[in-house]
């Protein structure tokens, strides 16, 4: 069975696209892109992308509110009403998002909102996070659940609103123009002092589950020793050859912790999921 040509198939069910606009950032915030963004380079998407893209802004600024919105967007594509393109607006740090003046949402209860639609679609959600940090949301992915998105875009660092708005209109435009997504990242690149990053979910999978897994330059794997002696500590000195040897130990546990869930893949990725829904 071609997978992608059954997803495809699938999402043909739905009667509309749309790129949802998620707008976290506080009312008195001027730093907020999403408005000029729908303005300039997203209003012509429903005239150069096959199929078209409706556009929605979406203010939302607490966390209960953010939650019942998730539930109506999770509502219209039980219904097959619209295939979500998600665009969420927001100050980001490596714990989570933040919500109007004062509310916060963790990576962890995001990831599990995206989570939730992305199953209806087979795992074939886009994330755009437009904040600092977005790349953070991948490192917390919980590989023991289903993927909780096809495709992540999002700046590995602090970014300033400037350079968040070349980014994120460079990044449109491009792609509306015909380029494809990782030729329009490319060319972000080029004008800004980060890196904006887009990756696949089993990208990330084959990061976590295989240790052995070559990075790119734009990934950089982080080993916590220090976390590692904590858990692992014993009272007292610990004698050089001795901890060699729990290193080694550790080691061993990790891998074959890892060799098992690399084992899930096809149920992370919902490959399973075709067949029963197509």
């Amino acid at each position: 069975m071609n997978t992608e040509k059954e997803k495809l198939k699938y999402l043909d069910r739905f009667k509309r696209n749309e790129i949802c606009i998620i707008d976290l950032v506080d009312e008195s915030d001027t730093t907020s892109i999403s408005k000029q963004l729908a303005e300039s380079s997203m209003k012509y998407f429903s005239f150069s992308v096959d199929g078209g893209f409706d556009i929605t802004i979406n203010k939302i600024n607490n966390k209960g509110d953010l939650i019942k919105y998730f539930d109506k967007l999770q509502e219209s594509v039980n219904n097959f009403e619209v295939n979500p393109w998600i665009h969420i607006e927001a100050h980001g740090n490596t714990d989570g998002v933040k919500i109007g003046s004062s509310d916060f949402i963790t990576w962890e209860e995001l990831l599990d909102l995206l989570r939730e639609i992305n199953i209806k679609l087979l795992n074939t959600l886009i994330v755009v996070l437009s904040m600092c940090y977005g790349v953070f949301a991948a490192i917390k992915v919980d590989f023991s659940k289903r993927a909780p998105f096809n495709l992540l875009a999002g700046i590995d660092r602090e970014v300033s609103y400037g350079e968040s708005f070349i980014a994120f209109e460079t990044f449109y435009n491009e792609f509306r123009s015909g380029k494809q997504l990782l030729e329009a990242i490319k060319i972000v690149n080029t004008q800004i002092k980060g890196q904006m990053i887009l990756k696949p979910i089993d990208y990330f999978f084959n990061l976590y589950t295989n240790l052995d897994e070559p990075l790119d330059n734009q990934i950089q794997k982080v080993i916590d020793d220090e976390a590692l002696t904590r858990t692992y500590q014993m009272k007292g000195k610990l004698d050089s050859v001795v901890f060699y040897k729990m290193k080694v130990i550790i080691e061993k546990d990790i891998r074959d912790k890892m060799s098992k869930l690399s084992e899930t893949k096809e149920w992370f990725l919902m490959n399973d999921l075709i067949e029963k829904t197509i």
